[in-house]
């Protein structure tokens, strides 16, 4: 089934369900950055692919970083 969007703009994705599966299974809330990070993080093409196969965060000391991977790792391991 094609993405369609809801509004214009809107990013076919997979993050929103990746984000509400992190924040209900760990009991954390994700910040806004980090909500928009996995909305581009588990964009879709046009068939339903993932844009994205590989992916890095680059932040400064003290961000936060192994968190976030952690998060992402949980979510790939256990996720929808």
């Amino acid at each position: 089934m094609p993405f369609v969007p809801r509004v214009e703009g809107e990013i076919p994705s997979l993050g929103q369900q990746v984000g509400q599966h992190i924040e209900h299974y760990l009991g954390i809330t994700l910040t806004d950055d980090q909500a928009r990070r996995l909305i581009r993080l588990y964009q879709l093409d046009e068939r339903g692919h993932r844009v994205i196969r590989r992916a890095a965060l680059r932040r400064p000391k003290g961000a936060g970083k192994s968190p976030e991977g952690g998060y992402v790792g949980f979510a790939e391991l256990t996720g929808p």
